[in-house]
């Protein structure tokens, strides 16, 4: 698998989004090599890449195409994590990128960095030390939008996507408080059911919305923040 791109602006030429144009190629794989899960913003794209044996989260900056850190598909890339466990699910907004450690001491925990704060702790480079969102219950599947961090939580001893999950947020203003996003933080519980399965958050602007099946089938819940 490789990771691509389009321009709605070049539309019916090279580069563009149509059916028939041909599309911009970011990554290049080479034999067992993946490139998944792509998120973006603004000219940042991050994605989960397992070109060093294991998953790692990986991005390119559009300005740089053509050099080093660019997207084009000939463009070294920058490594943001180096980790003997699984590194997934990344998203990003504004300088925050994210992502969930697959084996963190034996969790499934949540990460950030600060592309702002790059050479220094809890920025992106892949020597940075990054931050920890989440050291309880098992977490997966974030979502990320202005300061604001939404996952979906599970007990400890009851990890599996198929097993009653309940959706978490935290404040990243709020850090060493709280609703902060430091792993000690106390986070903030947004659903509160026990027969509930498959709960996948979202957020944009003050609005989280989240799947749920509480009612026996998949329904659409949200809540304001």
């Amino acid at each position: 698998h490789d990771i691509e791109m389009c321009d709605l602006s070049k539309n019916g030429q090279v580069g563009g989004c149509l059916t028939n144009d041909a599309k911009d190629q970011i990554t290049s794989s080479f034999p067992n090599v993946t490139q998944v899960d792509p998120a973006i913003y603004n000219n940042i794209i991050v994605w989960r890449d397992i070109t060093n044996s294991n998953w790692d989260i990986y991005r390119c900056d559009l300005t740089k195409n053509g050099q080093v850190g660019g997207c084009l598909t000939n463009n070294p890339k920058t490594r943001v994590t180096n980790s003997t466990s699984a590194q997934i699910n990344p998203d990003i907004y504004e300088n925050t990128i994210i992502w969930v450690d697959n084996n963190f001491n034996g969790k499934v925990a949540i990460f950030m960095c600060d592309l702002t704060k790059n050479g220094q702790p809890g920025g992106c480079l892949v020597g940075d030390s990054k931050t920890q969102v989440t050291s309880t219950g098992q977490q997966d599947i974030p979502d990320v939008y202005g300061n604001v961090i939404v996952w979906s939580s599970w007990p400890d001893y009851q990890y599996n996507h198929n097993s009653p999950n309940n959706i978490f947020m935290c404040n990243i203003l709020l850090n060493g408080n709280k609703g902060g996003c430091l792993a000690n933080d106390e986070k903030i519980q947004l659903s509160y059911t026990t027969n509930s399965n498959w709960k996948t958050a979202k957020i944009y602007g003050n609005n989280i919305i989240w799947t749920d099946e509480r009612n026996g089938n998949v329904d659409l819940y949200m809540t304001q923040i």
